[in-house]
């Protein structure tokens, strides 16, 4: 017997045989579709099968048969059934053909693609194990195994290589196929390092989706050259000069990186913020600023904010804060005083600054507060006129910690604090141009203090003043006796995966939130409100902002001593970008208004100078 191939398919050309009367004269296969099967006085003929499979009849008659191949069918033999006899013929070829791919697009690498299709099979006629033979344009080289699912047809399994690009694939062998496209997702850009405007460095940048053998890394559209793989293949290292200008709309420089012709792009790239300290912490003899947290570190017999008191002055940890029920930063103090520090309103405000929505946090509907270790909390929180969605993170830190990332900047905790992540999702604005304002409300008890002349008085209730309009404060700080709290924000936010730069102002005092009354109308706290401004979003914002106390230790706080105060001073001290230490409310008596104007008259020359 001979076989030959002629355009997909395959004749078997057989001398005359003639068994119980009747002929077969040749067999044509039509790959992976038919048996095709010529003589006479076929009419006795009963059914075929290839292997264990049986073909179904499609016509026959005395000269004629034909049957079409299911699906399903295995290689093997072919086998006659006529006038109650078995002939069996050549082994008959059986080709995998590729139907699809699942899935086929936006794969990730490590990812597995199930290949389907017909005549998939793990094993042939006798038991001998089938190979997986693909071939893929451009090449690649990957592990692939069967899956049987029976009764389902069997399916191919391949774990996809390392990020190669897109590329096609079908089965290798004699029918003719076409490719099927697999194309993988693009680069994904999640973080970077920073650099300082201006000088040039190496930025590390979080990746995933690429091959370092071919990639083109660009920020702001300045190419980033040298792209090294660190350690973990998700950091990519390479050279910026960072000359690219900033974005005016405050948002991160776009981080495009291709590889094999595929890019992904994110908006994570923003310059280091040079942080000034408050007052440039007095005098170089007395302290040195921090630039990467705007923090004075006071030289030995002097303290404070910005150095400026002579002496060793102490600080002693108050009790650990705790988180309230509605995610209250609840931070303890001396003299049985506590702050209390909370999110009290969402507002969306239009490009104007003209409030749209107001959503009151006494309307707000909490779940049970979740312990996710022993130092974090989380909550989730909706309004009931709105599908808006507050997820709420609250984690305590005992101890100082200058090694937390936000958003690719590296932040100082302080000790004994509560470092807050509010994410908001599910929210509309009303308009591309408007924004939210997340309003937290910083409160503290009024307390009896007794004055220098032995008299019983009480503390003046504050009054909050912007001093510094337009303008994005890092920090601030509230003084009330010898109890001190912090208010500490990242320059940077999150917004719909990119990063972007804060907005943060302490609201006017001429603010319509101030007229709320059930916060207000009690003469017996000081209340500050801070504003955190988002830009516009799509799908999520981030933000990341943490609280801390502390009780001031001094000796020499007495009213002997012209340097200090014992008793009636709430201080609210607001540090800016602008680097200036600016008192906004100070209330102070008689006797100390030259020492007051006199320390006001150094910080404008100051200002003036700079």
């Amino acid at each position: 017997m001979k076989i030959k191939f002629i355009n997909s398919i395959i004749f078997f050309y057989f001398f005359l045989n003639i068994i119980n009367c009747y002929e077969i004269t040749n067999t044509e296969y039509v790959l992976n579709k038919e048996i095709r099967i010529f003589g006479k006085d076929l009419d006795s003929f009963q059914y075929l099968k290839i292997g264990y499979f049986l073909l179904d009849t499609i016509e026959n008659n005395s000269t004629f048969i034909r049957a079409s191949i299911p699906s399903n069918t295995e290689p093997g033999p072919l086998f006659i059934y006529i006038n109650g006899e078995t002939i069996q013929k050549e082994f008959t070829p059986i080709y995998p053909v590729i139907g699809a791919v699942l899935p086929n697009v936006n794969v990730k690498e490590d990812d597995s693609v199930m290949i389907s299709g017909q005549f998939i099979s793990a094993i042939q006629y006798g038991g001998t194990p089938t190979t997986i033979e693909l071939e893929t344009i451009p090449p690649r080289t990957f592990k692939c195994v069967y899956k049987i699912n029976n009764p389902d047809p069997t399916t191919v399994q391949c774990n996809l290589p390392k990020y190669s690009g897109n590329f096609q694939i079908r089965f290798k062998n004699e029918y003719p196929q076409d490719y099927l496209l697999i194309q993988y997702t693009g680069p994904i850009v999640k973080s970077s390092t920073s650099l300082y405007y201006g000088e040039g460095g190496l930025v590390q940048i979080e990746v995933s989706n690429y091959d370092i053998q071919n990639i083109e890394i660009t920020i702001g559209g300045q190419k980033c050259t040298d792209p090294k793989e660190l350690a973990s293949n998700k950091l990519v290292q390479c050279n910026f000069n960072a000359l690219v200008k900033p974005s005016e709309d405050g948002l991160g420089l776009p981080i495009n990186v291709t590889s094999y012709g595929v890019s992904g792009s994110n908006n994570v790239f923003l310059y280091k913020k040079v942080y000034s300290c408050p007052n440039n912490c007095t005098n170089p003899s007395q302290g040195t600023c921090n630039i990467e947290n705007g923090i004075c570190s006071c030289a030995q017999g002097w303290g404070d904010l910005d150095c400026s008191l002579k002496g060793d002055i102490k600080y002693n940890q108050t009790e650990p804060p705790s988180v309230g029920e509605g995610g209250e930063n609840i931070l303890n103090s001396n003299e049985n005083r506590n702050f209390t520090v909370a999110i009290n309103y969402i507002r969306e405000v239009d490009i104007t600054n003209q409030p749209i929505k107001l959503f009151s946090f006494k309307n707000i509907n909490w779940s049970e507060p979740k312990k996710l270790d022993e130092a974090s909390t989380f909550l989730t929180g909706h309004f009931n006129d709105s599908d808006m969605v507050i997820e709420l993170k609250v984690t305590y830190f005992k101890e100082a910690n200058d090694s937390v990332y936000f958003a690719g900047e590296k932040m100082y905790i302080s000790e004994n604090s509560l470092k807050n992540e509010i994410k908001i999702t599910n929210y509309t604005l009303d308009s591309p141009l408007n924004s939210l304002e997340v309003i937290y409300l910083s409160t503290t008890q009024i307390k009896k203090v007794i004055d220098c002349n032995g008299k019983e008085v009480d503390e003046e209730r504050n009054i909050i003043k912007d001093e510094t309009p337009g303008d994005s404060i890092n920090w601030y700080q509230i003084k009330v006796g010898s109890s001190i709290l912090n208010g500490r924000f990242s320059s940077r936010l999150i917004v719909d995966s990119k990063y972007s730069v804060t907005q943060i102002s302490i609201l006017k005092e001429t603010d319509p939130l101030y007229n709320d009354t059930d916060l207000f109308s009690n003469n017996q706290t000081y209340n500050i409100l801070t504003a955190i401004k988002t830009p516009s979003f799509k799908n999520e914002i981030i933000i990341d902002p943490n609280f801390s106390s502390l009780i001031e230790i001094n000796d020499k706080n007495n009213c002997k001593n012209e340097d200090f105060e014992k008793w009636k001073i709430a201080v609210i001290v607001v540090v800016g970008s602008c680097a200036i230490l600016i008192p906004v409310i100070v209330v102070i008596v008689y006797r100390y208004k030259i020492i007051l104007k006199y320390k006001l008259s150094n910080v404008s020359t100051k200002m003036s100078k700079r």
